[in-house]
């Protein structure tokens, strides 16, 4: 049966690093990592452990922002930040982008009064670092993904999806297997990853508590999946909308 162990991840930068601090909150909360868990931190605590806090004063926003601030209904220093994170605007009032085909309300920046987090960078090291780290602490085989809150087209509320994973396979290829008919599938391709997000997303959705993942059933391996690795192509999008030109990255 599918578990989920949550614990507190109180946002702060870690100087003695993410495995020590990581493992003295595991340590100090009386879990035990088990071959086959999968942890799942919140974007937002990665992103304060990489010192990703910036404020909007030292911001120059470029004269497309300043042109484009008024339309947004933000300020110039963030629009120039959410310019710089995002391959596209789709919408003001929320503003939405998109991010290698995924919907992020302002590029997934926070913001406090002046003060913002801007998503993190390399999730995937992070994600891989993570997981070797606290396998080797603990002797055991396990997974890490960092989650990201998302906006779900067509749907009402907030989602979560992997940014990066490791350890093991995020996608499993289901296509030629037969279905509940035993017709054989044609693109069923499962994101293992964002559905252990969204299942762990019940308590990192705040960005203050990480997750353990158990039982999941995840194929485990040595391999990363980076935020780029699990995007459709634009042109196998099936949504009306495309990125505009090739400014497809992975910022994450």
């Amino acid at each position: 049966m599918l578990e989920l162990i949550s614990f507190p991840v109180p946002p702060a930068r870690h100087p003695a690093g993410l495995i020590p601090t990581l493992q003295f909150i595991l340590n100090d909360e009386g879990i035990s990592p088990r071959d086959g868990d999968i942890l799942a931190l919140p974007a937002q605590w990665v992103a304060f452990s990489q010192g990703r806090e910036q404020t909007l004063n030292v911001v120059v926003p470029s004269q497309e922002a300043i042109a484009f601030a008024p339309y947004l209904g933000r300020s110039a220093a963030l629009t120039e930040l959410i310019l710089q994170t995002s391959d596209q605007i789709i919408q003001r009032d929320p503003v939405l982008t998109t991010i290698n085909g995924t919907v992020f309300a302002d590029a997934g920046i926070q913001q406090q009064g002046r003060f913002v987090i801007l998503p993190p960078v390399g999730t995937v090291n992070v994600a891989d670092t993570v997981r070797r780290g606290l396998s080797d602490a603990y002797g055991v085989q396990l997974g890490a993904l960092i989650s990201a809150e998302v906006v779900l087209l067509g749907r009402k509320g907030r989602g979560a999806v992997a940014l990066a994973a490791a350890g093991f396979e995020a996608l499993q290829d289901e296509r030629g297997k037969p279905d509940l008919f035993g017709n054989p599938m044609k693109f069923t391709v499962r994101n293992w990853a964002n559905l252990m997000a969204s299942a762990a997303h019940l308590f990192t959705a705040k960005g203050d508590h990480a997750a353990l993942i158990r039982n999941s059933g995840a194929r485990m391996g040595d391999v990363t999946f980076s935020f780029t690795d699990m995007a459709i192509a634009a042109e196998d999008d099936l949504f009306t909308w495309k990125p505009p030109a090739p400014r497809r990255h992975d910022p994450f």
